[in-house]
């Protein structure tokens, strides 16, 4: 372990921007920046702590529901849009061989979730000629969930690090 951690040191920064700094700040502008600097500084810790799960849990949530929707587009002779996802699916979706960072997760996470809008615009356009099917309508539902699972995940960076904490710029 190398000491001081990450953690150790956004703790130590924003114990000094708040007990040193903030009382010796007198204009309101001044005032409201620093408040700003401390939620930024909660939320990258938060980020420390928990991104790397979240992109994690997203990619495992992504790619068997992208599955699903290449097996539906084969099903109905969509073979351009299967083959797609399917090439997604298969290319490596992190560096071999060397420990991820947040960035290799986020842009493993983020080509998934490329992939999977290409696919809902896909099933939008489906939606005339494909919308009463259940296994459209089934899929539909779960991209919503998809996307639910989404904003929660995003909330647990957010909401803890800005609410309650005073004003924000």
């Amino acid at each position: 372990m190398i000491l001081p951690t990450a953690e150790d040191v956004l703790q130590t920064i924003e114990a000094t921007l708040e007990t040193v700094l903030r009382p010796a700040l007198s204009g309101t502008v001044e005032q409201s920046a620093a408040v700003s600097i401390g939620h930024l500084l909660r939320h990258v810790r938060l980020r420390l702590a928990r991104e790397g799960q979240i992109l994690l849990d997203n990619m495992s949530a992504t790619r068997p529901l992208l599955a699903e929707i290449a097996t539906f587009f084969s099903d109905i002779g969509e073979i351009d849009a299967a083959a797609r996802i399917e090439a997604a699916l298969a290319r490596p979706s992190l560096p071999v061989g060397t420990y991820p960072t947040l960035t290799d997760l986020g842009g493993a996470a983020g080509l998934l979730r490329r992939e999977l809008e290409v696919a809902l615009a896909r099933l939008q356009a489906l939606r005339a000629t494909h919308g009463e099917v259940p296994e459209y309508l089934r899929l539909r539902i779960a991209i919503r969930t998809w996307i639910a699972g989404q904003l929660q995940a995003e909330a647990e960076l957010i909401e803890p690090a800005f609410s309650g904490r005073g004003p924000r710029r």
